[in-house]
């Protein structure tokens, strides 16, 4: 049998064999060594260098762990959809993300659907036997055992969290992920776990909870996604590139396109020479009368930039741009893990779980970003940008 064994960081050799090799050797897995994980985090943590290619191996690990555990069929399409749930991703991960969903409707999971049916891959799972329809399965979920490569407590965030916090050096990512498997049981196609072992479960939440200010939504981050994010819309926009052209791409090639064009060129390199906008106001969830018009302009790209446009006109700003960053409202899915004492949901059955879910408000902020030359002219007008944004 051909084997081979690949040295991972987190999880040490990691043992390959087929069809998982001709898997991980075709274009659109290899192309994963070429995204950053977090994308544009490295300006903040110098070492956030890890590629998706990285993270998928390791979710491939863990799903192994798994199908030793459990007897469930197709199991080399659940340890194949775990390798494949982020070959969907854009150059740079999330930081594209949002872009890409405003002109496509679709998400990265959708994308990897896609590369799962189209030739390169179906070919190989086509020569093993292999159902591709049961891999796209697996990654939506559709099944007690899919919901162990993407939902609360998964191979995804599990590995994720581990590594990213291995590659950022933050001490908040430690996760005993042998402990949730043994834990963990399938009963009747849903997840159940004993109250002994809840203590593992509530460790990849709280984990989650830390890793998310502290480095996914770190204010620095969050300005730099901005400013890549107003690069690539103004390219999209524009019809310079397609919104679907950019899923083939590495973070190379989205950068060289940037650069040649004018409507991207000066903000591309602000961020490589890190030369980014700066943190002028903030407005918490009590500042604003109705969240929910809030929300509504999030995904608003084209009435955010008209917004802030406008409120660079109003408070005569003339050096660079005002970024209006609303963040994703504070939402913890249900659990898709029932504590078997007491047949309810985790998150319903914790109260640390309970009590995070509150707590996720404490980070959330809609930041007003400007020039570090028009900072201060910005943060005068608090009271002012509260009242426009309160009645867009």
């Amino acid at each position: 049998m051909n084997e081979k064994f690949i040295k991972d960081s987190i999880y040490g050799f990691i043992k390959i064999t087929e069809p998982f090799i001709e898997i991980i050797d075709s274009e659109p897995f290899q192309r994963l060594r070429h995204i950053k994980q977090l994308g544009l985090s490295y300006l903040v943590y110098p070492s956030a260098n890890h590629s998706r290619f990285e993270h998928s191996l390791g979710c491939f690990h863990l799903a192994g762990k798994i199908a030793e555990k459990f007897d469930f069929p197709y199991k080399d399409e659940f340890k194949i959809a775990a390798l494949l749930h982020d070959a969907g991703h854009a150059p740079f991960s999330h930081a594209a993300e949002n872009i890409i969903q405003v002109f496509t409707k679709h998400s990265h999971e959708e994308f990897s659907k896609k590369i799962i049916g189209e030739p390169t891959i179906k070919n190989i799972t086509d020569k093993f036997g292999l159902g591709s329809e049961k891999i796209s399965d697996f990654i939506s979920n559709k099944s007690a055992v899919g919901q162990l490569i993407s939902s609360e407590i998964d191979v995804d965030r599990m590995d994720y969290l581990a590594r990213d916090a291995y590659h950022t050096g933050v001490a908040y990512g430690v996760i005993d992920a042998d402990l949730v498997i043994k834990a963990i049981e399938i009963k009747n196609d849903k997840i159940y776990c004993k109250n002994e072992y809840m203590p593992a479960l509530e460790s990849i939440l709280i984990a989650r909870y830390l890793m998310f200010p502290t480095v996914y939504t770190h204010h620095t981050v969050r300005i730099a996604n901005m400013m890549f994010q107003d690069a690539l819309y103004a390219l999209v926009s524009k019809k310079i590139i397609k919104a679907e052209e950019l899923i083939p791409m590495i973070d190379a090639d989205i950068i060289s396109v940037m650069k040649q064009h004018e409507e991207s060129a000066n903000m591309i390199k602000n961020i490589e020479d890190r030369h980014l906008y700066k943190l002028a106001l903030t407005f918490r969830k009590d500042d604003f009368n109705n969240i929910k018009k809030v929300y509504e302009l999030k995904d608003n790209f084209e009435g955010i930039q008209r917004a802030q446009d406008a409120l660079r006109s109003d408070l005569g700003i003339k050096d660079g741009k005002i970024f209006i960053d609303i963040p994703e409202k504070p939402d913890f899915a249900k659990s898709n893990i029932i504590i078997t004492e007491s047949n309810k949901p985790l998150e319903e059955y914790s109260p640390l779980v309970k009590s995070l879910k509150a707590a996720e408000w404490n980070h959330w902020y809609v930041g007003i970003y400007s020039t570090k030359t028009e900072r201060e002219k910005v943060s005068r007008a608090k009271e002012y940008v509260k009242k426009y944004l309160s009645n867009l």
